[in-house]
């Protein structure tokens, strides 16, 4: 969702949820109907990346598949 490299630093993480939150988010694209879904995949994406246990956990799992 964010389109990082899987080593990307957690500086690189916010700067690029803060570009793509304010292309995705519903308010600043009332005529997007997709926009609310993608802006709440990017949270989800954010959360997961920015917890340390979360960040390992996905990395572990998307390794397997």
């Amino acid at each position: 969702m964010l389109g990082l490299d899987p080593g990307a630093s957690n500086t690189m993480i916010k700067k690029k949820y803060k570009e793509l939150s304010l292309q995705w988010h519903p308010d600043k694209n009332p005529d997007c109907e997709d926009c609310r879904e993608k802006f709440e995949e990017l949270i989800k994406a954010y959360e997961i990346l920015m917890d340390d246990i979360e960040r390992s956990n996905y990395d572990e799992v998307k390794f397997y598949i």
